[in-house]
């Protein structure tokens, strides 16, 4: 398991994106935090599975960072 840390816009679809992508991605969703929006962004973490991932944790990791509702994304 891995965690997908992320900062999104405060704005229509920014978590459906996101989990897109990494649904996407072929990893499996184990959990979804986000906290409460402030000054425009909120804070995501999502663990996934990634045994049935068709791509590598870098590529994951430039793909989401590219969309553009993400700000930052990081891996814990």
């Amino acid at each position: 398991l891995i965690t997908v840390m992320a900062t999104l816009r405060d704005e229509t679809g920014a978590l459906q994106s996101l989990l897109a992508a990494i649904s996407d991605a072929g990893a499996s969703i184990v959990t979804i935090n986000q906290a409460t929006p402030e000054n425009g962004t909120a804070q995501v973490s999502v663990t996934i599975r990634t045994s049935t991932m068709q791509q590598t944790l870098d590529e994951l990791t430039a793909g989401l960072s590219r969309l553009a509702a993400v700000v930052a994304v990081r891996l814990g």
